[in-house]
């Protein structure tokens, strides 16, 4: 699947449709569209459906074929989420008053099979956030938090089969991903003096835990686990900061093994509250930024030792690329919006860029692109997404009136190798790119007249430079100043060459000269496709330009025949991936591209 092939849905207040987000405009292989007022929609983890629920119901769409294969007639739902693998589908609405002849509860929180294409369970749940259940990666099991004293793990594969983990005031649990789950339970603080625990247990096994935490300050929790699930982060918080430094609360940072042979509280050096924590993808590394603004951002090992201190900013969110090759930092909320780029091989910063009332980003799923976008109800105006090379350069932007929702299409197609990307995209960087990203100082002003030198300004009072002294190899050193244009000898040698014919005798002359007693070869004549050499004079431009805008619009007669099913050969596939950067080029000539 190539660059073009990366496709986001969004939601509006009018409608929901999927697009090309480099080309919003262009007309996709599999088009999906819908008009009406929607609440909410997902995608399957591997991309292969999309759920969005409306006011008649849930309806579920094949996104290969475009087609509904899954429609649920229901008023009033409100949330849906979607299992790893895309076979079930879970919805909830609010909880009506329970039934008054049977005094039943109303099932609110239903789980449909996509298989099977009928409800396979119905649940009541009254609080909306935390409705979602949580499932296994092979969705075998399924959890939910049916009391504060219990957590029921609920089987798909036997039906009507559930066991249960007990404990006094649970108010928080999280399943691990990857092939071993396991759950984590959270017991905040209590008012007699306990401190708050967060026990581990291995899923199906809850009579002796893998490994307990207990810490004060803790009223609340996210756990934060690395991709392989071999370890946790614990970010707690309370609700009144006890120094009445932070209206916020205060909150700690924590790290739990699943092995249970290691936890630890992560040490941070400035004080102040943590604003974000992130895992990279390759779950041995995880960075932070913390502390009062302008805030801090480091990067620690899986043992939650310090290894690379990215500075200070006005930042509040991290992000790494889906590869772990690119780390972005941002600030947003009541920051300004600035983004960092940083290149994690070489710990080095590659771009710096403005977005502001940006209220959220995501990577595309093949780690060379961030989108950042405007939506509502956060704010109602400057609603929008754009889209930034990791270079520093926005190669796509769209305006809408009123956006809602916004999301990249999964996709495990584009797995990209960490190696090769790194040593195809981050060595050397893309001609043009460099300046785009660090301008230059614009320096102190000089008129037109004295901008091309003395000798270009008619009757000027300019004296001429002196000549320079100018040493002959194996000629006496005589101390004296030779003349720019030569010894009177040379002028005379040269002076045929004034005359028409002795122009021609010179060009003649040098289409003789030796290299090393060897005849010169001659220049090898431009290769057909070539593109222009950029220049600084506005017809240079102007033909790297037109040249780009050619090329871009054969890599748009590229994406419609894949698109229509043909094949493409090994050369058409590289000139399709170079889209990006030929767009970059345009962009920074400030030639608008063709749609």
């Amino acid at each position: 699947m190539q660059k073009s092939q990366q496709i986001v849905a969004y939601r509006s207040g009018a409608d929901i449709a999927a697009c090309d987000p480099f080309n919003p405009e262009a007309a996709l292989a599999t088009p999906f569209a819908r008009t009406g007022a929607f609440r909410h929609f997902e995608y399957s983890r591997d991309g292969s459906s999309l759920a969005y629920v409306g006011p008649e119901g849930l309806t579920v769409v094949n996104v290969a074929t475009g087609e509904d294969v899954y429609t649920f007639a229901r008023k009033g739902i409100i949330e849906v989420s979607v299992s790893p693998n895309g076979s079930f589908v879970c919805t909830w609405e609010r909880q009506a008053r329970p039934d008054p002849e049977t005094k039943k509860p109303h099932l609110n929180l239903l789980i449909h099979c996509l298989t099977t294409k009928t409800v396979i369970a119905e649940h009541a749940h009254k609080a909306q956030a935390s409705w979602a259940p949580q499932w296994t990666d092979d969705e075998t099991m399924y959890a939910r938090l049916t009391s504060n004293a219990e957590v029921t793990i609920y089987s798909t594969a036997q039906r009507g089969s559930t066991f249960k983990l007990r404990a006094t005031n649970i108010a928080a649990y999280s399943l691990s991903p990857g092939r071993n789950p396991h759950i984590a339970i959270f017991i905040p603080e209590a008012k007699n003096g306990n401190p708050a625990i967060v026990k581990m247990f291995s899923l199906g096994n809850f009579n002796v835990p893998i490994s307990n935490k207990t810490f004060f300050k803790a009223d609340k929790i996210k756990f934060i686990w690395n991709k392989i699930g071999t370890g946790v982060l614990l970010l707690t918080s309370t609700e009144v900061d006890a120094t009445g430094q932070s209206y916020y609360g205060e909150n700690n940072l924590y790290y739990m093994s699943t092995a249970g042979n290691w936890d630890c509280r992560v040490t941070l050096d400035k004080e102040g509250p943590i604003h974000d924590v992130a895992w990279a993808p390759n779950s041995k590394e995880f960075a932070v930024t913390y502390g009062f603004i302008p805030s801090k951002t480091a990067l620690f090992s899986y043992r939650a030792d310090p290894i690379f201190e990215f500075g200070t900013g006005p930042r509040n969110t991290v992000s790494f690329s889906p590869n772990g090759r690119i780390l972005c930092i941002g600030g947003f909320g009541n920051l300004p919006g600035q983004l960092d780029f940083w290149d994690m091989t070489k710990r080095a910063k590659i771009a710096s860029v403005s977005c502001p009332n940006s209220t959220q980003l995501s990577w595309s799923p093949d780690g060379r692109y961030l989108l950042t976008s405007t939506l509502s109800p956060r704010l109602r105006v400057d609603n929008g997404w754009k889209l930034w090379h990791y270079r520093g350069v926005c190669v796509a932007s769209h305006a809408a009136k009123e956006l809602f929702q916004v999301m990249w299409r999964p996709c495990t197609q584009l797995a990209p190798n960490p190696e090769s990307w790194a040593k195809r995209e981050l060595s050397p960087a893309p001609a043009g790119l460099v300046e785009a990203v660090k301008p230059k100082p614009a320096g102190a002003y000089r008129p037109p007249s004295a901008r091309l030198g003395p000798r270009a300004v008619p009757g000027a009072s300019f004296t001429q430079p002196p000549p320079q002294k100018r040493t002959v190899p194996g000629a006496p050193q005589t101390g004296g100043l030779v003349p720019r244009n030569g010894s009177p000898q040379q002028q005379q040698s040269r002076g045929n060459s004034a005359s028409p014919a002795g122009a021609q005798q010179q060009q003649n002359g040098n289409r003789g000269r030796t290299q090393g007693g060897k005849p010169a070869s001659p220049a090898p004549a431009p290769a057909a496709d070539a593109a222009p050499a950029p220049g600084t004079d506005p017809a240079s431009i102007e033909k790297r330009s037109q040249y780009l805008i050619k090329k871009l619009k054969q890599i748009m007669g590229l994406k419609q025949k894949m698109a229509n099913g043909e094949t493409l050969d090994p050369a058409q596939v590289r000139k399709l991936e170079s889209e990006g950067e030929v767009r970059m080029q345009l962009a920074e000539m400030g030639v608008t591209p063709p749609l």
